[in-house]
């Protein structure tokens, strides 16, 4: 028998299980170097990111706060100052940008929670970069070089080389601002922490402001050139209005001045009032049948109506119709201007010699036109010559004087801000950018950036009372309360700040010329609520003579409440109107009203907003 094999197995030796454990080991060790490694460079590529961070937040806060800085030395034209912020804030930014850039962080972008806070601050470096180098430097350069003296009239000619200059530089300054406003509403921040929302918030506070800025300046040299002649030949009419005899825009347009403008030079051509236009005729342009309704107490077919509409381009367009049909001469544009506005411009110039020897003071000027010449003339040819004087003797120190040039811009801005200096142009392109600003005279068609509501008066007694009128208006707005069904309430009063023996003494060309028996002041008020909004109600709180709601109608897409007034001396009337809107967008609320003698007082309420009123 063969002899069976023994099998010998083999066995787990001590090599093969030495062999195992160091493989395991091994293993082991190389998990634990990597996660350590890994570690390593993660909290190494964390402190590299936090560090970066921390410096991009210094300098992006630096950067924010000289902007802020810089804006102020621009308004009040310290460009020693502000060319060195505009340095200082070229670094900032540059630094921010080259911190925020590299492989590092923007592989750190992809970490889930940290990543969006990165993304938003190399975002938001990239953003004021572009603002430092694109608007902000050519724009303080320029203006730190640019003298404003060379814009002073030299015999009644404007060198508007310097203008059309800088109308390159600026236009392309507010481009770059406007774009990098819409890039920051644009940023997501919505899981970002609080602090890089501050900053996001922050800078477009900034960039709003700028826009406040850049964008009026850019208008008005895109506008100066083309319509100083700076291509052709412009002629305009002038409207002086007399705030003493109340009108939606400011007051009657009693005296106009004909102007003719070539390249830079600009001349009186005529200086006709409202006596010398052809009564009787019909109203020079064809109105909407729903206006001439609105306004046919004080009517449109006579020339010192122009203006009883709170629409400026209204006003343009019969203002140019009527004198077209009286003269043949088509003009190119309109202007308006008041006592108030002109006792500006006589801070800017001084003193002025009218050609009856009287003289003309920043301090005297409004009670001198507005009530001092009716004590002394009562004759209508003789009253128009004398604001006609008035006008040319103010417009003959700006073209041929020296003015302060500081003092005149802050004129001119305080008579736009006030409603005071409106301009209407025949030219689309014009009419287009002046549309937009303050200077076109035109209410806001939409809800946004502010919620108007309008309150506009115009004297309807034939008389010079208004120069003894005060006003208030308390506007409130619900929109915060009740967004989805809002109301909008005017509070409106009216006062006679006359006694009776003074308003007995007053002459009789002041006095009304139609109501006599009793001697009172009749007042048409148009209370113009929201762009969508609809009229809700009219209450009659009293203490007039006579209170009444002629009616409602809708006018410039908005609801009007018409009420009449009447006044006897010393009375105060109150009445309150309410307008309903629907739900949507609604900006700040903000007044529209008749810039009067004695500024109109406004209170703005809006409950629950956390955005204040304008």
């Amino acid at each position: 028998m063969a002899r069976e094999k023994k099998r010998i197995p083999l066995k787990h030796s001590h090599a093969v299980g030495r062999h195992g454990l160091f493989s395991d080991r091994r293993t082991a060790r190389t998990v634990i170097i990597v996660v350590a490694v890994a570690l390593i460079v993660g909290v190494g590529v964390g402190a590299w990111v936090g560090t970066r961070a921390l410096s991009a937040k210094n300098s992006l806060e630096s950067a924010q706060v000289l902007i802020g800085d810089l804006q102020t030395k621009v308004t009040t034209r310290d460009f020693a100052g502000a060319e060195a912020d505009a340095t200082q804030i070229k670094k900032d930014t540059a630094n921010a940008v080259s911190l925020t850039s590299d492989p590092i962080w923007r592989t750190a972008e992809f970490v889930p929670v940290l990543g969006q806070n990165l993304t938003v601050v190399r975002e938001l470096a990239d953003v004021v970069d572009n603002v430092a180098t694109g608007a902000i430097d050519p724009a303080v350069k320029f203006a730190s070089t640019f003298d404003l003296n060379s814009l002073k009239p030299v015999n009644g000619h404007i060198n508007l080389a310097p203008l059309s200059d800088a109308s390159g530089i600026i236009t392309k300054a507010d481009n770059v601002v406007k774009a990098a406003a819409t890039t920051v509403k644009s940023i997501d921040d919505s899981s970002s922490i609080g602090q890089v929302k501050a900053a996001k918030t922050k800078l477009d506070t900034l960039l709003t402001k700028a826009q406040g800025i850049t964008t009026p300046v850019r208008n008005a040299l895109q506008l100066l050139p083309p319509m100083m002649g700076a291509d052709r030949a412009r002629n305009y009419i002038m409207l002086f209005m007399n705030n003493a005899e109340s009108a939606s825009l400011g007051g009657a347009a009693s005296a106009w001045v004909i102007l003719h403008v070539d390249n830079g030079a600009i001349t009186i051509t005529g200086q006709p009032s409202t006596r010398d236009f052809t009564l009787g005729l019909p109203t020079p342009i064809t109105l909407d049948p729903t206006l001439v309704n609105l306004y046919s107490l004080n009517g449109f077919n006579h020339s010192n109506n122009v203006t009883i509409r709170p629409d400026f381009p209204t006003a343009g367009k019969l203002a140019q119709a009527y004198w077209l049909r009286q003269s043949g001469l088509k003009v190119d544009g309109v202007i308006s201007f008041d006592p108030i506005a002109l006792a500006h411009l006589l801070n800017a110039t001084g003193p002025v010699k009218l050609v009856n020897g009287d003289t003309l003071t920043a301090q005297d000027a409004v009670t001198t036109l507005l009530s001092t010449v009716y004590t002394k003339y009562s004759n209508d040819k003789v009253l128009n010559s004398y604001f006609s004087s008035a006008a040319s003797a103010v417009f003959g120190a700006l073209t041929s004087s020296s003015p302060d040039t500081n003092k005149l811009i802050a004129a001119l801005t305080k008579s736009v801000s006030e409603n005071r200096l409106m301009v209407w142009s025949d030219h689309p392109e014009e009419q287009a950018v002046l549309s937009k600003i303050q200077l076109g005279g035109i209410l806001e068609k939409t809800n946004t950036p502010s919620t108007q509501v309008g309150v506009f008066f115009n004297d309807n007694s034939a008389s010079k009372m208004s120069y003894y009128l005060k006003t208030t208006a308390a506007l409130t707005s619900t929109v915060c309360q009740s967004p989805d069904k809002p109301t909008f309430t005017a509070v409106v009063s009216l006062n006679s700040h006359l006694t009776a023996a003074q308003a007995k003494a007053l002459p009789a060309y002041v006095k009304s010329q139609i109501y006599k028996t009793p001697q009172k002041t009749r007042t048409q008020v148009y209370v113009y609520g929201p762009p969508g909004a609809k009229y809700a109600t009219f209450s009659n709180g009293g203490g007039a003579l006579a209170t009444t709601l002629v009616g409602s109608a809708t006018d410039l897409g908005r609801p009007v409440a018409h009420i009449q007034m009447d006044l006897l001396a010393s009375q105060t009337g109150t009445f309150t109107v309410t307008f309903t809107g629907s739900a949507g967008n609604y900006g700040p609320l903000e007044a529209r009203v008749t810039p009067m003698i004695n500024p109109m007082a406004v209170t703005l309420a809006s409950p629950g907003c956390a955005v204040p009123a304008k």
